[in-house]
C-alpha cells in the first residue's frame, strides 16, 4: 500500500514538473518601423534565449518558438499596419501567425533572448506607400494672365499650374519666400 502510494506521489510530482517546464513564459513584443531603412521589425524579447523558426508563404509569417509564450501582439498591426494586417497566438501559445503585406520579403535573426523579425515590402510598394503625387492645381484660362505679348489660351482649355514653390528653378530664400524673376541682371533703366 505505502509503495503504491509512493509511486502516485511520485508520477503526480512528476506530472507537476513536466507542466512547470512547459509553462507559458511572459515574453515582450514591440513593433517599431524603420521608414527611412524601408522595413518593419517585431521584436521577441524571451526572458531567456529561445530556439525559433519563421517562415514566410506568400502573405502568412509563421513564427514558431521552442517554447510557449504570453504575450501582447496587438502592438504589431498599430505600429506596422503598412507591413501587417493581423496577427494571432495559435492555441499551442509557441506559434505566431501573422497577415502580411503582399509582395514582402523576410528577415529573421536572434541577439541574446530577442528574436527579430524583419518584414521588408518591395521597392515599388514602399515607394507607392511613402510618397504622395506632388499636387496639381487645375486653372481655367481666364483666370490667368497671359505673359506680355503672348497669345491668350484657347478659350475652354485646361492648363496645368504647379504650386509656385514646386515651379522648376524656383527656390526658397532662407526667409521661406520664393524669389521674384529679375530679368535686369542688375541693370538700372537711365531715363
Amino acid at each position: 500500500m505505502i509503495a503504491a502510494r509512493s509511486v502516485a506521489i511520485a508520477a503526480a510530482l512528476g506530472l507537476l514538473a513536466c507542466q512547470s517546464a512547459f509553462a507559458a513564459e511572459p515574453v515582450i513584443v514591440r513593433a517599431t518601423e524603420h521608414g527611412k531603412d524601408g522595413f518593419g521589425r517585431i521584436a521577441f524579447i524571451w526572458p531567456a534565449p529561445v530556439r525559433y523558426e519563421a517562415r514566410l508563404e506568400g502573405t502568412v509569417l509563421t513564427i514558431r518558438f521552442a517554447r510557449p509564450m504570453t504575450a501582447k501582439l496587438d502592438a504589431i498591426p498599430k505600429h506596422l499596419g503598412a507591413y501587417v494586417s493581423s496577427v494571432r497566438l495559435r492555441h499551442d501559445n509557441a506559434t505566431v501567425v501573422a497577415r502580411v503585406a503582399r509582395g514582402a520579403t523576410l528577415r529573421s535573426f536572434a541577439s541574446g533572448n530577442t528574436v527579430a523579425i524583419d518584414i521588408a515590402l518591395t521597392r515599388r510598394r514602399r515607394t507607392a506607400a511613402v510618397e504622395a503625387p506632388a499636387a496639381v492645381e487645375l486653372v481655367p484660362p481666364e483666370l490667368i494672365e497671359p505673359a506680355a505679348g503672348a497669345p491668350s489660351p484657347a478659350a475652354g482649355a485646361l492648363t496645368a499650374r504647379l504650386p509656385a514653390d514646386k515651379m522648376p528653378g524656383r527656390r526658397r530664400g532662407d526667409d521661406g519666400a520664393i524669389p521674384s524673376a529679375d530679368t535686369s541682371c542688375g541693370r538700372q533703366d537711365r531715363a
